[in-house]
């Protein structure tokens, strides 16, 4: 569960995100709350029925899943389709990691967007290469765990240095 959190939201966390604050003010703070709440209502009704459905079908994919249970037969086209559309947003999502690994190592080392993209790049195909989703996993394992004590670390300090919640809360309000 956390290698799969890690996985979804990292570079979002990372950038997406804290831009969000910046441009939205204290409305971004819906943002997390719909996002868990979705998750929430998802994990709590919909695995177990899709999982058992999987079964039934043999299916091993989601595009095999939605071409098998669009129709009750097997839809090779509908497969086909699907898997193009996976591959294509599965690159964008890619792409969107490389940028926002980017952008972060940019920042830190003072590196160019290229080479903090390729240096990004050569450290994700090393530990791929090692054991690929089996490397994945503790990487991203750690990544949430850093991610979850940087919040929690950062939290803590704004409300130090911010004097409290509710001299945090007026400040931003006046951002807004």
């Amino acid at each position: 569960a956390l290698s799969g959190a890690a996985s979804a939201a990292s570079g979002f966390i990372m950038i997406g995100a804290v831009g969000a604050g910046y441009t939205m003010g204290l409305t971004a703070v819906l943002m997390p709350l719909g996002w868990f709440l979705g998750d929430y209502i998802f994990w709590t009704f919909f695995p177990a029925r899709i999982n058992q459905k999987g079964r039934n079908y043999h299916c091993e994919t989601i595009p095999e899943f939605i071409g098998y249970s669009s129709a009750q037969t097997n839809e090779p086209f509908v497969r086909k389709l699907l898997a193009l559309i996976c591959v294509a947003f599965l690159g964008l999502y890619a792409i969107g990691q490389f940028l926002a690994a980017g952008k972060a190592v940019t920042a830190v080392f003072d590196f160019s967007m290229t080479k903090a993209i390729i240096a990004s790049g050569i450290i994700i195909a090393a530990y791929s290469a090692k054991g690929g989703l089996e490397s994945s996993i503790p990487t991203q394992f750690l990544q949430a765990l850093i991610m979850l004590f940087t919040t929690v670390g950062l939290l803590l300090i704004a409300l130090y240095s911010g004097q409290g919640p509710m001299h945090i809360l007026e400040a931003i309000q006046a951002l807004d």
